[in-house]
C-alpha cells in the first residue's frame, strides 16, 4: 500500500522522473529477455532431439533420456557415431592376413555398430583404422581411426574444414 501511494505521489508531483524509471525498467527487462532468449531456445531444441533406438544396444532408455536433457551434445555425437564411425568394403580374401579378426554379422543391410561391438568385441583405434573380416563374405568392416572420426564429427558440426583432398587413409591393419 505504501508503494502504491509513493507511485501515485510520484505521478502527480514529478511525471518525467516517474516515466524515466518506467522506461529504464522496461529497457532492463527487454535487455535481459533478449540475452536469455537464445539460451532458452537452445535448451528447448536440445531436449526435443529424438533418441536413436540403436543406442539402446549400449545404454538403457532412462540413461539416454537423462543425457538428452543434460548433455545433448554427447547424445548427438553417439548418434553420429552409429553411421559414421565405420563402413563396409569389398576386400579380396587373398589380401587378408590370418591375423585379420573374423566377425559374424547376420544382416549387412541393417548394422548397429554398438550391437556389433557388444557381441563381437570390435573397437575403434585412435591412430589407425581397424579392419574385421565378415564371415561368409568377401567384405570387411572398417572402423575409421579415432582421429579421422573426430575430424568428421567436427566437420559435420562446422567446427573445422574438411580434410585436404589427396589425403588417403590406410585401409590395412
Amino acid at each position: 500500500m505504501v508503494i502504491l501511494s509513493v507511485l501515485v505521489k510520484a505521478i502527480h508531483f514529478n511525471p518525467p522522473v516517474f516515466n524515466f524509471y518506467i522506461m529504464k525498467s522496461i529497457c532492463i527487462w527487454c535487455l535481459f529477455l533478449a540475452t536469455m532468449l537464445p539460451f532458452l531456445a537452445q535448451a528447448q531444441s536440445n531436449t526435443s532431439q529424438p533418441i536413436d533406438a540403436r543406442l539402446m544396444a549400449k545404454w538403457d532408455k532412462d540413461y539416454l533420456t537423462q543425457m538428452a536433457e543434460t548433455n545433448a551434445l554427447w547424445l548427438e555425437r553417439w548418434t553420429f557415431y552409429l553411421d559414421n564411425a565405420w563402413h563396409l568394403a569389398e576386400y579380396p580374401a587373398e589380401k587378408l592376413t590370418p591375423e585379420t579378426p573374423t566377425i559374424h554379422i547376420v544382416d549387412l543391410e541393417h548394422i548397429n555398430i554398438l550391437a556389433v561391438e557388444a557381441t563381437e568385441n570390435t573397437k575403434m583405434q585412435w591412430n589407425k583404422q581397424s579392419v574385421y573380416r565378415i564371415a561368409g563374405t568377401n567384405k570387411v568392416l572398417v572402423y575409421e581411426s579415432g582421429q579421422a572420426f573426430n575430424q568428421q564429427w567436427n566437420t559435420a558440426r562446422g567446427l573445422t574444414s574438411p580434410p585436404k583432398t589427396g589425403v588417403k587413409i590406410n585401409s590395412n591393419n
